[in-house]
């Protein structure tokens, strides 16, 4: 039997034996599946593919206004996400590498959650070659980010509508 018809016949013999137990239960459950659902910027119904999709459109979109063709951004239902790009020069790395999270620090945090693991290593590996500090590529990043909001709204709209840019 498959777990939907075992819970549909615990619930059906829970009527029958206790039935004032058995509601209240499952109106429990109900209430702190809701109460606990997270709450979304874009209608994905996924917090954290909801993140990522603003996250990965930041990437995309200040990789573009860097000139780097080829970029292309995926998020998946599951919430991971991914942004591939071709080689630019190590200014350019710094930035877009940090795009991503300002991105999601400006448009869906509304507060500094920092740099994402997966991205923190690579930025300050570049940082290092590039002779500045990770804080230093994060203001820049945040610069560009604040002046193409509306471009990683759009984009990030669109992302978070086909799963792919």
């Amino acid at each position: 039997m498959t777990p939907p018809t075992v819970l549909a016949a615990a619930l059906l013999v829970g009527l029958v034996w206790r039935p004032g137990l058995t509601i209240a239960l499952v109106a429990l459950v109900v209430v702190l599946w809701v109460w606990r659902r997270p709450t979304v910027r874009h209608g994905s119904g996924n917090a954290l593919r909801a993140e990522n999709v603003v996250h990965e459109a930041g990437h995309y979109v200040i990789a573009r206004r860097h000139g780097v063709w080829g970029v292309s951004s995926r998020v998946l239902d599951n919430g991971r996400g991914w942004t591939e790009l071709g080689s630019t020069n190590l200014r350019s790395d710094a930035i877009i590498t940090a795009a991503g999270s300002e991105a999601a620090n400006l448009l869906y945090h509304r507060r500094d959650a920092g740099v994402t693991r997966g991205d923190a290593q690579l930025l300050r590996d570049t940082c290092r070659r590039l002779g500045i500090t990770t804080d230093q590529a994060r203001e820049m990043a945040r610069a560009e980010v604040a002046e193409n909001r509306g471009a990683i709204e759009r984009a990030a709209a669109r992302l978070d509508e086909r799963g792919r840019l």
